[in-house]
């Protein structure tokens, strides 16, 4: 309810079902020190919450950044409000998939994260992962070249896409055998 006092929130906010708390951290006019608490909440999805309001503190993004949840994770790297030293310090870790697409589609991801990241995932191959880096705004030259040229449709079709890829790549790119490569051309 969009009137709900900030008593009857706090009140909300300690509530022993995790629905209850996860609904009380979205709303609007949840007092900051509630918001703060349920920052270190045993649930996952309440500290996911907390983190993926647009309203958070900055100290909570500090606060949550080496949480141990992937759910946590992926909402700290899709806030905007989170400062790059925290992203910087987040592609630092050995991440799961899901978590480091989310983090190289954020496009204040600096350049050497992204290439940190890409490093460690082009012997894993994972498709989506290298197609986020090749998608990712700063990603260096020199990687952005060799996901241009990767063996995978969808890498190529994302290394595409970005507009620093070189005109020379482009006229390759657009006599790739894959339609999803040369429509992203």
């Amino acid at each position: 309810h969009p009137l709900t006092p900030p008593e009857v929130l706090e009140l909300l906010s300690r509530d022993e079902l995790e629905s209850v708390r996860v609904q009380a951290t979205r709303h609007p006019a949840l007092p900051a020190l509630a918001l703060e608490r349920l920052a270190r909440d045993r649930s996952k999805f309440v500290r996911a919450n907390a983190a993926a309001r647009e309203d958070v503190p900055v100290s909570v993004l500090r606060l949550l950044q080496n949480d141990a949840s992937d759910t946590v994770l992926r909402a700290i790297v899709q806030n905007p409000r989170t400062p790059v030293d925290v992203l910087e310090s987040i592609a630092r870790r050995k991440l799961e998939p899901d978590v480091a697409v989310r983090l190289l589609e954020n496009p204040r991801l600096p350049g050497p994260s992204v290439r940190r990241l890409w490093y460690e995932w082009k012997t894993k191959g994972d498709p989506n992962v290298l197609g986020a880096a090749a998608a990712n705004p700063n990603v260096p030259l020199d990687v952005l070249c060799q996901l241009a040229f990767h063996k995978d449709s969808y890498v190529r079709g994302m290394a595409a896409a970005n507009t620093k890829t070189p005109a020379e790549f482009l006229m390759k790119l657009a006599r790739d055998e894959s339609t999803w490569v040369r429509c992203h051309v």
